[in-house]
């Protein structure tokens, strides 16, 4: 069985709702933003009931989101874990899969926090990469904040379907098939079209360790001329 947490950054938030829930386990200062909520984690399931029910929590905690107040170096962090893989073994298995996760998230990958080892390299793994590996689970750093419930909602999905697309050994062009309908409730089929045109190149990227094109619109370069 696949879990997932959340992690919601934000700029500002009511006292009243710094506190601990079923949901959030608790709350951490951060140096980015003033404060982050930290979710429990929950089942990652494609059962659309079980899902009701999970959406239901996101609704019920919908102070989280944030709607109003936006700062770009807010993340909307996500962990993934299966008792059946180590957090390396994730690691290795969505690497095919992680392209989608750049080309939909493509401005985040100069932040600092989601910056480095964007080769996906995993004798790099550090926790200031776009998807970083601990022992018994995988954070995904490179979304960003969450900025409004039906995203949340999307983002869960997708990532369903991306464990499932691990499970199964998928390949990379049936992963786009299987998610290209629920990504059309979030983006304009233009934008959609050129999203799924630039994640060929993060693939071209991260498998041939160079910087092409594309990559070179979006990444702080002056980073790795540095190292």
């Amino acid at each position: 069985m696949w879990l997932i947490g959340f992690e919601f950054e934000l700029n500002s938030l009511e006292k009243k709702y710094i506190k601990s829930t079923s949901f959030i386990k608790n709350f951490v200062e951060d140096e980015s933003c003033y404060a982050e909520a930290i979710s429990n984690p929950i089942e990652l399931t494609l059962d659309k009931h079980k899902q009701e029910k999970i959406f239901d929590i996101f609704y019920d905690h919908r102070y989280l989101i944030n709607t109003s107040t936006f700062d770009s170096n807010c993340g909307g962090h996500m962990t993934i874990s299966n008792s059946k893989y180590s957090g390396k073994q994730i690691f290795e298995k969505i690497k095919k899969y992680a392209p989608l996760i750049y080309a939909l998230n493509s401005r985040r990958l100069a932040s600092p926090s989601c910056c480095f080892n964007l080769f996906l390299n995993i004798k790099e793994n550090t926790k200031f990469s776009p998807i970083y590996f601990k022992e018994n689970l995988l954070e995904i750093r490179l979304f960003s904040t969450h900025r409004s419930l039906k995203k949340l909602v999307n983002r869960y999905k997708l990532i369903g379907k991306i464990c499932e697309a691990i499970d199964n050994d998928f390949s990379y062009n049936k992963l786009l098939l299987n998610v290209k309908p629920l990504l059309k409730e979030i983006y304009p089929e233009k934008i959609l079209n050129n999203i799924i045109n630039e994640s060929y190149y993060f693939d071209k990227m991260i498998k041939e360790k160079y910087f092409n094109k594309i990559a070179l619109r979006y990444i702080n370069y002056k980073l790795y001329e540095d190292k």
